[in-house]
């Protein structure tokens, strides 16, 4: 029973690192996570564009819906982190 918990842990780390070696993977799972997983699958991502030094590389996503705010979030920031791995460093409505 504890092999197949751990086995379970680690499968479930491995999918999230192998999630986040794309920028996309890294945004439809900030999406899934704090919107809806049925919002990840359907959101429309373009860039990468702009690049601003404080939060990274800007990526415009088109049909995601904030829960709380029910505002558009079309900007995404993402920078990569020390191993390697895409992290969305920060998201809203504006640039």
């Amino acid at each position: 029973m504890r092999k197949k918990i751990l086995f379970a842990v680690v499968l479930i780390v491995l999918l999230i690192i192998a999630i986040h070696l794309t920028p996309a993977g890294a945004i439809r799972f900030y999406i899934a996570v704090h919107g809806s997983p049925l919002a990840a699958v359907k959101v429309v991502i373009d860039g990468p564009g702009y690049f601003d030094r404080n939060y990274g590389w800007q990526y415009v996503v088109e049909g995601y819906t904030d829960p709380v705010t029910y505002n558009e979030i079309h900007f995404f920031y993402l920078r990569r982190n020390a191993v390697g791995l895409w992290i969305v460093t920060t998201a809203g409505t504006g640039p």
